[in-house]
């Protein structure tokens, strides 16, 4: 596993714009934390205040602060060998993850190519264990982004 460099995620996932529409419009929690903050500028001591955040995102906001999400998790993974601030974080994006390709892949057919495999190395980086999913889920997730990075059908599936 090897740091991810900030710089590399600027390049493929964009900072601007900010979403305006970052909850989804049947959520009623308060994330007003995060409004109008670019997912570069997050930093592990944001985890205690919006790790419950991924499950009421707009599909835009998922996409756009997944990477804020990898960087920390990476960042700490490297520093500690292991999760420290940012566990609860990527175990509910891990689980709103599975649960948001379960109800509409399209979602995810948005990111590149290159976005898909970023997202893909730090799911393989994380392991079962660290990405707080089950076995099963853990192998679907991987194998349907699998599928997504190689352009197949997920009919397939």
């Amino acid at each position: 596993m090897q740091l991810l460099k900030k710089e590399s995620l600027e390049i493929n996932f964009p900072i601007l714009p900010i979403p305006n529409n970052i909850k989804d419009e049947n959520e009623f929690e308060d994330i007003i934390y995060i409004q109008g903050k670019s997912w570069i500028s997050l930093k592990a001591s944001d985890c205690k205040y919006i790790w419950d955040f991924f499950s009421v995102f707009s599909n835009e906001a998922f996409r756009y602060y997944l990477p804020a999400v990898i960087y920390i998790s990476f960042e700490e993974l490297i520093k500690f060998q292991k999760l420290k601030d940012s566990d609860l974080l990527v175990d509910c994006t891990c689980q709103n993850m599975i649960g948001r390709m379960r109800d509409d892949l399209d979602i995810f057919k948005k990111f590149s190519s290159v976005q898909l495999r970023t997202i893909l190395e730090w799911l393989l980086d994380l392991g079962e264990k660290n990405s707080g999913l089950t076995p099963y889920d853990y192998k679907e997730c991987v194998t349907w982004l699998s599928l997504l990075v190689e352009e197949k059908n997920i009919e397939t599936i």
